[in-house]
Formats: structure tokens, C-alpha cells, sequence
């Protein structure tokens, strides 16, 4: 499988910001809280974390081997330095 990327074009420029999604992931078995963190971009007060590969099965975590729920992902994007008529859209 190929590495996967996403790009963040910036408008009027025709120039991307590139950066690949497959390092720096780590899971969390998912519950109420930890969801409403997510959400509420409060992912550092719930956890534990662990380190994840993606893409990849996340009953391949050993931590998460019987665990049964739901599993929620989390990873660091680097800012977009903009320009003045750029303009960035958080989908």
C-alpha cells in the first residue's frame, strides 16, 4: 500500500502544503468522555494514548487486542503558514 498525503492547497497561490498522515498516531479505547475531549479538543486530559499505525487495524495495538468498543484515533497537523488572500477550510 502506498503512502497516503493530504494536501491543504493554498487559494490564489496554487501552492500545497503537503504532509503525510501515516506517523505520529496514537488510539484510545473510546467512552463518553473521552469523545466529548475529542470534540472539545481536550484530548490530553483523557487516555491513556497509545502509539498506532495507520493505516492498520487497531486490534493490532496490543493494549486493544480484546477490547471491543469503539476506538478513537488522534495525531498532530503541522499549521499552514497563509498569505493574505489565502484561505484555509477545516472540514
Amino acid at each position: 500500500m502506498g503512502q497516503r498525503e493530504d494536501r491543504t492547497r493554498r487559494e490564489g497561490t496554487g501552492t500545497a502544503a503537503t504532509w503525510a498522515l501515516r506517523d505520529g498516531w496514537t488510539a484510545s479505547a473510546s467512552d463518553d468522555e473521552t469523545r466529548r475531549a475529542v470534540v472539545e479538543n481536550r484530548t490530553d486530559d483523557v487516555g491513556p494514548w497509545h502509539a498506532a499505525s495507520v493505516p492498520g487495524e487497531w486490534r493490532s495495538i496490543p493494549e486493544f487486542a480484546d477490547h471491543a468498543g469503539a476506538v478513537v484515533y488522534r495525531t498532530h497537523v503541522p499549521p499552514v503558514d497563509l498569505g493574505p488572500e489565502d484561505r484555509l477550510f477545516d472540514v
